[in-house]
């Protein structure tokens, strides 16, 4: 089967059945008068068709019955937001939330605060009662003082 007789085997049941379109139908036409094996395939639908047509099917004496109770009024959807139909699962998240950002604010760790100048006192005044202490952290004192 070639690459056009796969292209034409997909339109062949709508064509059979008298749906495409006026191009559609001429080209499917032109290569059915061409191609044997397509001819026969459309020919089987054809048939087929007919067949479909001359029959004549009763419905099942209940099937009324049992269409009916599927086709009752249904109520109308709630127009209430989400929150209003979750009320208490959304409150109970915002409590947990502000229940965890208040633990971890009660339980951070606190940054101290650095205060340069109280370092290098103190850092100073060590170097004072030490003998063998670094003497540079005089120098930074006085440059620090010298800047205030």
């Amino acid at each position: 089967m070639s690459e056009e007789c796969e292209r034409i085997a997909e339109l062949l049941v709508d064509h059979a059945a008298g749906a495409g379109s006026p191009r559609q139908k001429a080209y499917i036409n032109r290569h059915v008068g061409a191609c044997p094996i397509c001819a026969r395939e459309l020919q089987a639908l054809r048939n087929t068709n007919e067949l479909l047509a001359k029959m004549e099917l009763e419905p099942a004496p209940d099937l009324w019955d049992a269409i009916r109770p599927n086709l009752q009024p249904r109520p109308a959807p709630s127009r209430t937001s989400w929150i209003a139909r979750h009320w208490l699962k959304s409150t109970a998240a915002t409590a947990a939330v502000a229940a965890a950002i208040a633990a971890w604010m009660i339980t951070a760790p606190k940054t101290p605060t650095f205060d340069q100048q109280a370092v290098l006192m103190n850092h100073a005044a060590m170097s004072w009662s030490t003998p063998f202490a670094d003497k540079a952290a005089l120098g930074l004192i006085e440059v620090i003082g010298a800047e205030q």
